[in-house]
Parts: structure tokens; C-alpha cells; sequence
């Protein structure tokens, strides 16, 4: 099959942590069971492939998170990450680029310490100035163990499909924190900028 080279190269950097970021391990893990029993097939149609997986029907698209199935699930389902899996096979085997989270290094750190608040925001300088901060893990995906709360937030590009273990869809504060964070371990946001 030809895929569309910006979707194959997507797929191609699209790790398991990468995918775990997107849904979770059990999603991964019941999706590679999946196709161990499933022939899907497919076809592209400009940036877009749609692959058959039994009898639902995903439609993968860029970014890889906005990616849409027939399946009734509102969460990144096992559809959508076997779909996916597939296809990074098919589009052969690459060393994953680290990307470069632009997204995230362009997110407004005033609009983070505003959804976090004064006192939130406090508690995040006061543990980057002591080295107390969360622990960071950067691949494929930014991750970000929030022990104090706890939670682990998986930062991803675009910013917008990242996840966290609270399990809330939208940008939760868990993900304003990590991001914040991050931001300020990597220097883009310099702790003077954000006190009042």
C-alpha cells in the first residue's frame, strides 16, 4: 500500500510509548492481541488512510490522535492503536525522531498560571527553586509523575492530545502543571516571569 509521506512518517515515529501516551498500556496490549487475530486492510485517499479492522472502520489522519473510528468509543480505542500498529509496520521499520514539541514549547505559560491559580502556582515555583519538582521522562512523549497528587501525565505533540491518569478529556490541571513544569526544567519559562 502507498501511504501519504507525512501519515508514514508518523507512523513510522509512532513508538509504543508514543501510543501508550495516546490511549494506555492495556489499550496497546489488547490492540496487539487484536491483530494477532484480525487481516486488515486498507486504502489512502489524500493524507488520510482508512483501515478495516473486523468489522470497524478507522480513518487515520494527522495529527495521529484526531484519528476517527466507526466504534462507539469516545477514548482513543484498540481499533484506532491496532489500525495504527499496522501500519507502522507496513510503513517499515525507522528510528523514532524525537519530535520537537514545538506545541509544547510555544504553549502560553501565563494562560497555565492563570487556569492553575495563584496558590497552585506557588507550590510549582517554590518545588522547581528546591529541585523538588516531578520526575521527567522525555522520548517520544514528554512524561510527567506528579507524586503529590499522584498522577502521570503524558505530554504529547500536539499538546492537545496528551493524557493524564485522572482520566479527564479536557486540559486538566494535572496537564497545566506537568507542561508548566517542563517548560521551566527546559528553561523556556524562566521562574521570575511567573511571580507576582
Amino acid at each position: 500500500m502507498n501511504l501519504p509521506e507525512k501519515l508514514r512518517t508518523a507512523l513510522a515515529a509512532a513508538d509504543d510509548d508514543y501510543l501508550i501516551g495516546l490511549s494506555n498500556k492495556g489499550t496497546l496490549n489488547r490492540a496487539k492481541k487484536d491483530l494477532a487475530a484480525l487481516t486488515p486492510t486498507a486504502e489512502a485517499s489524500g493524507e488520510i488512510a482508512v483501515v478495516t479492522m473486523g468489522t470497524e472502520t478507522v480513518m487515520l489522519t494527522l495529527p495521529l490522535g484526531r484519528s476517527m473510528c466507526s466504534c462507539p468509543s469516545t477514548s482513543m480505542c484498540r481499533h484506532r492503536i491496532g489500525a495504527m500498529l499496522w501500519l507502522r509496520e507496513l510503513a517499515g521499520e525507522a528510528p523514532p525522531k524525537l519530535p520537537e514539541f514545538d506545541s509544547l514549547k510555544t504553549y502560553p505559560a501565563e494562560k497555565l498560571a492563570k487556569q492553575l491559580g495563584q496558590k497552585r502556582l506557588s507550590s510549582i515555583l517554590f518545588r522547581h527553586k528546591s529541585g523538588s519538582g516531578p520526575h521527567i521522562e522525555e522520548s517520544t512523549v514528554v512524561r510527567v509523575e506528579l507524586p503529590w497528587h499522584p498522577e502521570v501525565v503524558r505530554l504529547l505533540e500536539p499538546v492537545e492530545d496528551s493524557t493524564c491518569s485522572c482520566g479527564r478529556r479536557s486540559f486538566c490541571n494535572h496537564r497545566a502543571e506537568a507542561l508548566l513544569y517542563w517548560q521551566l526544567q527546559k528553561g523556556i519559562v524562566k521562574p521570575e516571569a511567573l511571580e507576582p
